[in-house]
């Protein structure tokens, strides 16, 4: 007669290693991302070195210069976004393999940059060639457009967006304006910080609910602002973290750390365009770009200097794939068969 306690600690041993063996297949390691604007890719970072690797290749022969000003990831359709500002598409991206699959297009008057995915899955797309930032459902089918209200300035430009815990968006501008604040709630915009015009890139919010925005074109820095919209600090992404390139160069000597995301441990990745444009003659076609990773408290932890200039930035992790469900269910299935198999020889 089997021991019934040996039973329990043998069926007990066994439910344990399929449970991490099911963990390990449900397991998703989570991905950073920074978009090229003149490169037309997506490229992979890794946080522990700064290295950078293709994850995807949104130009085409057909679309040789996307403009990638955008990324975001829709945890409900599985589907990574990068915006195209130049050719007014949005591009869906897999987001395992980084093969496209799809794209949007957009009229011509629409210049897409920043591009945030509200908790139900909604889709929202800044037009920084107007006034307004258009709200579609997964399949992009517009829903609405949320207009910015005039603080100064006659057209707004909205570069980018994200949403804090409450489900506000909070809204840079590359007019001058600032950063705004959408209520979803009440439809109502209103400012969220005016101090600093600069402050007009992509927008990270961390779990603490504290806002970071990235500064391109005009700026050298990351600005750091509470949930209130107090400025509370920033990175500066300075000559010693990325040096200038060897030859001279004519565009205005700002690193544009356009690009800000948050990774799940509380790091801030920033990615910069650079002080050149690699496709012009003054700048001696020169890059100087960079990916830079910091700790929660600003410390560097890797970068990764001169490369081609990055716009934007994503930190996800993917849903599980079909097949990592189907294990699931067959681990499960694998329990019962053998609890039944044991009460059978008991028998």
């Amino acid at each position: 007669m089997i021991n019934p306690v040996s039973q329990w600690l043998r069926n007990a041993r066994l439910a344990l290693t399929l449970s991490l063996a099911l963990a390990a297949s449900m397991a998703r390691a989570e991905i950073v991302l920074v978009g090229g604007f003149f490169s037309g890719q997506v490229d992979r970072v890794n946080v522990e070195t700064g290295a950078l690797s293709n994850f995807s290749t949104v130009a085409t022969g057909a679309d040789p210069f996307p403009g990638i000003s955008g990324l975001a990831y829709n945890p409900i359709s599985n589907v990574v976004y990068a915006t195209a500002r130049v050719s007014s598409r949005i591009y869906f991206l897999n987001p395992d393999s980084g093969a496209v699959t799809g794209f949007h297009q957009l009229s011509s008057t629409f210049a897409p940059a920043g591009i945030a995915v509200d908790r139900d899955g909604f889709v929202y797309v800044a037009n920084n060639a107007g006034n307004s930032i258009t709200k579609f459902n997964s399949g992009f089918n517009k829903i609405s457009d949320i207009e910015l209200p005039n603080f100064g300035v006659a057209n707004n430009q909205p570069n980018a967006m994200a949403f804090d815990s409450q489900g506000k968006m909070i809204i840079s501008t590359f007019g001058g304006a600032g950063l705004m604040q959408y209520d979803p709630g009440t439809g109502n915009v209103t400012s969220f910080n005016s101090a600093n015009p600069v402050a007009n890139g992509q927008v990270a919010i961390n779990a603490a609910g504290d806002v970071y925005v990235g500064g391109a074109a005009f700026s050298s820095d990351v600005t750091k602002l509470n949930s209130s919209g107090t400025i509370t600090g920033g990175i500066a992404i300075t000559e010693s973290l990325l040096p200038k390139p060897p030859l001279g160069f004519a565009s205005p000597d700002f690193t544009s750390p356009a690009g800000v995301s948050i990774d799940a441990t509380g790091n801030i990745i920033v990615a910069a365009l650079g002080r050149t444009n690699p496709t012009s003659a003054s700048d001696n076609f020169q890059n100087n770009g960079g990916v830079f990773i910091f700790s929660s408290t600003g410390s560097l932890l890797a970068s990764n200097t001169q490369t081609t200039p990055y716009s934007s930035a994503l930190s996800f992790t993917a849903v599980p794939e079909p097949t990592s469900m189907l294990a699931a269910t067959v681990g499960i299935a694998t329990l019962g068969w053998l609890r039944r198999r044991r009460g059978t020889a008991k028998r």
